[in-house]
């Protein structure tokens, strides 16, 4: 998540060089300070910047997309009869919605800083599932996220619950893209690109609602010495059937209002006036509103993420997230973080090498569980995002799309 790197202003260098130097050998701070005099004055995406190991969390940013599940119960919900209306429909959608941000943004920071995760390769994989073993009626639910894009870098997931009678279709989907531009001038912006959908199929209809644009990122906790990843901005969840929710997340001012707030309403249809009011506090408690009656929509403390399974490492093939990282991973563990940045140099020379023979050998790579769809339709284009040129060619490189799952 390269908006770690992002500074505001040259007191946030300064902030950086007192909380991290007293804990630096000799050699670390010279790599720290030669890393944040580049920081000082830079300008521009902050990809292009090699971030020193000890700044690393030791997580591919591709895991933070297990997050999409941190409540297959949720997920589960959207598709309950209980809810007859389309507003009770989309009050569900946007319950799960919120119950994502938690672990998405601030779960890794409650009491440290935010670190960077190692930016993913190409064609990098991770898996996970969910059971469901206090028998809510799911079962099971499956995640696999892969580096569909490396220039644009950009991830794609799928999420999938199946149908108890009919096991060979899935009966909540949940899929989208994800990429994040970052870019620094006097101030932090980071724009994340793509969009998410949740497809609801029954015997009798299929129901798909759209989340775009996703939130935008920055950084907070400068006063209190510990960074954390804030989202911020306007986000709107689309049906098929008519209705809409419009979220606004809320960032604290340096001097006024409060973390983690947010707002918005869930309509029938785009025309009618709002059948539910959202308020409260995405970190906390959120509520909602009907007929002047306020209740509680989610609880980060009351509502936990359930547990997920990983396959052992033994299982994994050698592009998924933790086998791929793993020297590195455990050279970070024993804070020796000369052989964590030489393991992860490693990783990326070798992406280097493979790139230029394929530049050179006019070769193509396409990803296994995903697949670019162009966007021919103006009205598909909100999200959409560019090929990485080691799959098109170089050809079309014009062309946006989204990346749908095969299958």
């Amino acid at each position: 998540m390269d908006v770690y790197l992002s500074i505001v202003n040259k007191s946030l260098v300064n902030f950086l060089i007192i909380s991290n130097m007293d804990s630096l050998n000799a050699e670390n701070k010279s790599d720290f300070l030669s890393f944040l005099s580049q920081l000082a004055s830079f300008t521009g995406d902050l990809s292009q910047l090699t971030c020193p190991a000890f700044l690393l969390n030791g997580i591919s940013l591709l895991e933070y997309s297990q997050h999409w599940c941190d409540h297959p119960n949720l997920l589960y919900d959207i598709a309950n009869p209980i809810h007859v209306t389309r507003a009770d429909k989309m009050l569900a959608v946007v319950k799960w919605f919120i119950s994502t941000l938690y672990g998405g943004y601030r779960s890794r920071c409650e009491n440290q800083s935010e670190r960077k995760p190692f930016n993913p390769i190409l064609g990098e994989v991770f898996k996970a599932k969910w059971e469901d073993k206090d028998n809510n009626g799911w079962e099971e639910a499956s995640l696999v996220v892969e580096q569909v894009s490396h220039h644009p870098p950009i991830s794609a997931f799928k999420v999938q619950i199946p149908s108890k009678r009919i096991p060979s279709k899935p009966f909540i989907t949940v899929y989208g893209h994800n990429g994040q531009q970052t870019v620094f001038a006097s101030a932090v912006k980071v724009t994340q690109v793509g969009r998410v959908r949740v497809v609801i199929q029954t015997d009798e209809s299929e129901e798909i609602y759209t989340i775009y644009p996703l939130p935008e990122l920055t950084i907070s906790g400068l006063l209190t010495g510990c960074l954390f990843i804030e989202p911020f901005g306007k986000t709107r969840i689309v049906c098929t059937d008519g209705s809409e929710a419009n979220i606004e997340i809320i960032a604290k001012g340096w001097f006024t209002g409060e973390y983690f707030q947010l707002k918005g309403d869930i309509k029938e249809d785009a025309s009618s006036v709002p059948t539910y009011i959202i308020g409260g506090n995405w970190a906390g408690l959120s509520t909602y509103t009907k007929d002047k009656s306020t209740k509680n929509l989610f609880d980060v403390k009351s509502q936990h993420a359930h547990p997920k399974t990983i396959p052992d490492l033994s299982q994994q093939l050698d592009n998924e997230s933790q086998k791929l990282w793993r020297p590195c991973i455990e050279a970070l563990k024993k804070t020796d973080y000369a052989n964590a940045s030489l393991e992860k140099t490693k990783i990326e020379e070798a992406q280097r090498s493979i790139r230029k023979q394929r530049k050179e050998n006019k070769e193509t790579w396409n990803p296994v569980h995903f697949e670019f769809v162009v966007a021919s339709n103006p009205d598909e284009k909100s999200g959409a995002t560019s090929r990485d040129p080691q799959q098109s060619g170089g050809i079309n490189q014009d062309q946006v799309g989204h990346w749908l799952p095969r299958g």
